[in-house]
């Protein structure tokens, strides 16, 4: 029970992604690669959710959450008289980790904030009432330098029994660049609701309602689909210039610009413990949206930087299983097609880009020969941990 706190409640500290480590029965680390946030030998996701149970906060301001982490998740918790009563800059949703809020009761607060990231940041069976604000999305995405929101593009879904009392709104909280390019979308009672100014949709959005939140300015001004079947695809890549995606189904192609923010290569890693390398690009690339079950083609052209980085994420895991059918062209590497399920491995990823090129949907589909591999990050892993290790 935390009350009255001018900043925050329950608050994970910056870079808090928990991993399943390895200990003795004297508490000590048994085995230095549990602590990595991937398998050094086969890339698996190797975090650790946590659930924290029958929490209470009061008259917060910014509340229950961090600065960037990942695998919390609140159940049976109550969130009252707060500015935003839950906060995160990045999110991360491993394969372990349950529903954001699950059960939760969120009232009387201002504006609950979803972060940027990539993820799949999951309120099931919560009741939200009396929301002064709304919800605001994508927080702290679009900076350049400082990574914290990644690609600004993630699914925020209302699940199960979870209620919206009251009249729904949303504005983009991002910085400014992320008010022009940005995929995160709101998943609710049957709807999909996206930014009517920064995405891009890749399907004909004509019987769709345009909504103005919040007046006048693009932040607010949101696009409400009645179809819960609209997925995000990030791509983290080097810059190739435009992309232009074709959906084969309604007949409709649509140009896509690499992100507009630039990242410094030397920032927070998401786990001290895993060697950064240049493929981790702080959360460029391309981003987009589809419908599930639907045929779309890319067409991408080669590039000099990076040529062997196009790591492909299609929905997320924890969304209902569906699928897209995929075709790449124009460079010849890349260039194929498959069909890309969202229960696709998400080996080596992070909310800010792969460890390695050999990751993705993508590549698990056609398997490039890649220029840093495997073996070389594992001996560059142990090389790294030997150094820190105390």
């Amino acid at each position: 029970y935390f009350h009255n706190n001018q900043g925050f409640g329950f608050y994970a500290p910056h870079s808090s992604y928990p991993t399943r480590v390895k200990r003795d029965s004297n508490g000590h680390v048994s085995d230095w690669n549990s602590c990595h946030g991937f398998d050094p030998h086969t890339g698996e996701d190797n975090s650790q959710g946590y659930q924290v149970t029958n929490h209470v906060e009061l008259f917060h301001n910014f509340g229950a959450g961090g600065y960037d982490g990942g695998e919390t998740s609140f159940k049976n918790a109550v969130f009252a008289f707060a500015l935003a009563g839950n906060y995160y800059k990045t999110f991360r949703r491993g394969k372990r980790s349950g529903p954001f809020c699950e059960d939760c009761h969120i009232v009387d607060t201002l504006h609950p904030i979803a972060p940027g990231g990539s993820c799949m940041w999951e309120y099931k069976n919560t009741v939200f009432d009396n929301i002064l604000y709304g919800l605001h999305v994508n927080h702290h995405c679009g900076n350049d330098g400082e990574w914290t929101g990644g690609l600004c593009a993630s699914h925020v879904w209302f699940s199960g029994s979870s209620e919206w009392r009251g009249d729904f709104k949303l504005l983009n909280d991002g910085f400014p660049k992320a008010h022009d390019y940005t995929d995160t979308v709101v998943h609710l009672s049957g709807s999909t609701f996206f930014s009517t100014h920064g995405s891009h949709p890749v399907f004909r959005t004509n019987d769709c309602t345009r909504h103005e939140y919040h007046g006048n300015h693009k932040k607010g001004h949101f696009t409400e689909c009645r179809t819960d079947k609209i997925r995000i695809v990030r791509i983290y890549s080097a810059d190739r210039g435009d992309i232009v995606v074709t959906n084969k189904d309604e007949g409709y192609s649509l140009t896509i610009p690499y992100t507009p923010w630039r990242k410094h290569q030397h920032w927070g890693r998401p786990n001290a413990y895993d060697l950064g390398t240049e493929y981790q690009n702080g959360g460029m690339g391309y981003t987009f949206l589809v419908k599930a079950g639907q045929s779309y083609e890319i067409h991408v052209q080669p590039t000099h930087a990076l040529s062997d980085l196009f790591t492909l994420e299609y929905s997320d895991l924890q969304m209902p299983v569906d699928s897209i059918q995929l075709e790449v062209k124009g460079d010849p590497l890349l260039a194929g097609s498959c069909t890309v399920q969202n229960k696709h491995d998400r080996d080596w990823i992070t909310p800010y880009g792969p460890y390695l090129p050999a990751s993705g949907a993508w590549w698990q589909c056609r398997r490039w020969q890649v220029q840093y591999t495997v073996v070389q990050h594992r001996a560059a892993q142990y090389g790294h941990v030997a150094a820190h290790r105390r």
